[in-house]
């Protein structure tokens, strides 16, 4: 039996490319459809363009699991250095998921207000770039443990790979297109797509625990 996925302010597919790999894991067969306010030519499975939360209320009862990723630079540490006012639709976006009645996930940066949430970053997965962000669910998810040194990052080590061989992997930090698509186990997209990109690691560990309940 099929089961579909909507992937609410899904970019290039970062997130969706994750859930796809556990799907087949597991053995499930999972239709992905994406869907954002901006056109995505290099989303890799179903594409609509639209508002996700005018979306969700029309149809997201259709669709057997949620996850998505609600504009979040109204959190972000680098709020300061925007000139554009951006809307804040966390806490409208977690009902209307909520209403659904589906399973979902959500995910966002580290200053934003999540529940019951957990943390995950590239290095747990063997991965050069940080990218520490937080998942909230409906569902059990568990962490996986670091497997690096805290503050292992940083510092006067800088280099063209990034601090410590760790990858920035946004705004103009040096790297190649090739070698940040390495750090972030993603090869299908544009450095600008890459600056805002989830890896795929993150979703595959969580969709392996998310689609086995």
């Amino acid at each position: 039996m099929e089961k579909v996925l909507l992937d609410s302010c899904c970019k290039a597919g970062g997130c969706s490319v994750g859930y796809k790999r556990a799907a087949e894991e597991l053995g499930i067969n999972l239709r992905i459809v994406g869907i954002d306010i901006e056109p995505q030519p290099n989303y890799p499975y179903e594409f609509i363009q639209g508002d996700c939360i005018e979306f969700l209320r029309k149809h997201g009862k259709e669709f057997d699991y949620h996850h998505a990723s609600f504009p979040c630079q109204e959190y972000s540490r680098t709020k300061s250095l925007h000139t554009n006012t951006f809307p804040d639709i966390l806490e409208v976006g977690r009902q209307e998921l909520h209403n659904t009645g589906r399973p979902y996930v959500i995910e966002n940066v580290l200053g934003a207000p999540m529940k019951n949430c957990i943390i995950l970053e590239g290095p747990m997965f063997g991965l050069k770039v940080i990218r520490k962000r937080k998942f909230e669910s409906n569902r059990l998810i568990l962490q996986p443990g670091k497997g690096y040194k805290a503050g292992s990052i940083g510092g006067k080590n800088s280099t063209r790979a990034g601090f410590n061989g760790y990858y920035i992997t946004s705004g103009h930090q040096m790297g190649t297109l090739q070698e940040w698509q390495q750090a972030i186990g993603i090869d299908w997209m544009t450095k600008p797509e890459i600056a805002e990109a989830i890896p795929p690691a993150y979703t595959h560990w969580i969709g392996l625990q998310f689609f086995s309940v």
